[in-house]
This record gives structure tokens, sequence and C-alpha cells, in this order.
């Protein structure tokens, strides 16, 4: 048998360990790369969300827009509730500082989205407005015309006798 020299196993074990890390390196890179793809999916579905629920509210009447937002807020609330007592469990003051912290953020995108909506609304509301001045124009444009035919076709007759 061959004598296994200090030298040759320490060679032998950097060999394995070097091996080894590049396994877990990559696997920790494609975990990495997993997790970004999944959140990257997420914020898009996010974004396609609050667009579809822009349309849905713009399409509302601002009684039922204002129902639907206490509704969300209420629903907000009550996740938000469930979630930070599952938490509370676990750990004290962290958990409180973490609560109020998402209560927080949960106002200010509230308030966000509500700016938003409220942008949505003016921007509606301005788009009807442009498009009602366009036809007034439109409907005085014409009524100025038949104006001038009249006259002119009244002023041949006059002229004629």
């Amino acid at each position: 048998m061959k004598k296994i020299t200090l030298s040759t196993l320490t060679l032998i074990l950097l060999g394995t360990l070097t091996t080894s890390m590049a396994d877990t390196m990559s696997t920790t890179e494609q975990s990495a790369t997993q997790m970004q793809t999944q959140s990257q999916e997420a914020r898009q579905q996010h974004v396609e969300n609050m667009n579809q629920l822009k349309e849905k509210m713009a399409e509302m009447s601002p009684a039922e827009r204002e129902a639907a937002m206490k509704q969300m807020r209420s629903q907000m609330q009550d996740h938000s509730e469930q979630r930070d007592g599952s938490h509370e469990h676990n750990g004290g003051g962290e958990m409180s500082h973490t609560r109020t912290m998402t209560q927080k953020r949960s106002r200010t995108q509230e308030m966000q989205h509500s700016e938003q909506m409220k942008q949505g609304q003016q921007m509606a509301q301005h788009q009807r407005g442009e498009q009602m001045m366009k036809e007034h124009q439109a409907a005085e444009e014409m009524m100025q015309q038949q104006m001038q035919s009249t006259q002119e076709s009244m002023g041949d007759r006059t002229s004629n006798h």
C-alpha cells in the first residue's frame, strides 16, 4: 500500500472543498435568479392588477368608487391585522415596530392609490370636457355655415326682386 502524505491529503481536501463550493455557488446563483424572476413577475402582476383596478374605478360613479375604496381599505387592514397577529407570538417589541411600519406603508399606499385615482378621474373628466368642447365648436361652425347660406339665399332673393 502506498502511504498518503500530508501534502497529498491536503490537495485532496482542497479539491473536494473547491468542488463543493462551486456546486454551492451554482445552486445559490440559480436560487437568486429564480427569486429575482419571481420578484419581477410579482411586480409585473401587481402593475397589471393596479391598471385593471384603475380602469374599473374610472368606470364607477363617485359613490361606487368611495364604497369600493372603503371595502378595499377594510380588507387590507384585516389582512394586515391577521398577518401581524400571527407574527406577534414570535417576537414582542420588534413585531410592534414591524406592525407600525406596515401600517404606515399601507396608509401611504392607500394615499398614493387614492391620488392616482383622483388623477385618473381628472384626466377622464378633462378628456370628456375636451370632447364636448370639440362637439360644441363643430355645432357652432355648422350653425354659422347654415346662417351664412340662409343669408346668402335671402340676399339672392332680394336682389332678384
